[in-house]
């Protein structure tokens, strides 16, 4: 009887040694050089909203995520050679890239935003911004189009924190900037007062790349929805950008 218990548990171990080691393991490429998104906290550890939003991805599925550092450049050459089995980088939707990999739906809703001062109703879109003083951070997006608004005076710093340092001292009138980066940069320099204009300016959207022929999408796309609508998806994006996430669509606006 005693022989008859021990291989009953030596089965029963073996089958949940098997289970454990059975637990999928998803190899993501990242790279860690965009906060808040993603950043290198230590030589062993990145941290951001793309890793936090990903793991709670990992963990509705029972998957185990194993981070691979990757120049942004070289992200989806080592998605092609199989090396990774998906990108998660703050990585735009295009039909260019689309040509090569398959995207999940849409987890992030950007692009170019107005900042101002909490008292300011007068400035809501591009067109305010004429004869007026903005501040952008130079080679950026930003900075390209506000050189086209007519009779601006354009103020280019080296940071975008640096440049709503200055609209909070009432030096300029406005940073032209992406949303998203603006209202981290807000937050975590406790920059009171000042606010960033709902209306975006263009429309950009990140998406999770995968190989065509994945099996992971669907899994990924469907626990993404279960995110947004149990509101785990937005009570992550209040943590870090301290604001109201934009309505994610579920197939990117472009690619329709």
């Amino acid at each position: 009887m005693f022989v008859f218990f021990v291989c009953c548990l030596a089965i029963a171990c073996s089958a949940i040694s098997d289970n454990i080691e059975k637990k999928v393991s998803l190899s993501i490429g990242v790279d860690p050089t965009f906060p808040p998104f993603a950043m290198q906290e230590n030589e062993n550890r990145v941290i951001g909203f793309e890793i936090e939003l990903m793991q709670a991805i990992a963990d509705r599925d029972d998957m185990k995520i194993e981070w691979k550092n990757i120049a942004f450049d070289q992200l989806i050459p080592t998605l092609e050679k199989r090396q990774i089995q998906a990108i998660m980088s703050s990585m735009k939707i295009t039909p260019k890239r689309s040509e090569i990999v398959a995207f999940s739906r849409p987890y992030f809703h950007s692009g170019l935003a107005i900042a101002v001062r909490d008292e300011d109703k007068k400035i809501k879109g591009l067109k305010d911004l004429e004869n007026k003083i903005i501040a952008v951070e130079i080679g950026t997006e930003g900075a390209r189009e506000a050189e086209k608004i007519l009779g601006a005076k354009v103020s280019k710093f080296s940071s975008i924190a640096i440049a709503l340092y200055q609209l909070k001292n009432g030096t300029i009138d406005a940073v032209l900037n992406d949303a998203a980066l603006t209202l981290h940069a807000i937050k975590i320099g406790n920059l009171d007062g000042l606010k960033v204009i709902d209306e975006l300016l263009t429309q950009e959207y990140y998406g999770i790349a995968l190989p065509k022929d994945s099996e992971y999408l669907e899994p990924i796309n469907d626990i993404l929805e279960e995110l947004i609508v149990d509101r785990t998806y937005e009570e992550l994006y209040r943590q870090w950008f301290n604001s109201e996430p934009h309505t994610l669509p579920k197939i990117a606006a472009n690619l329709e």
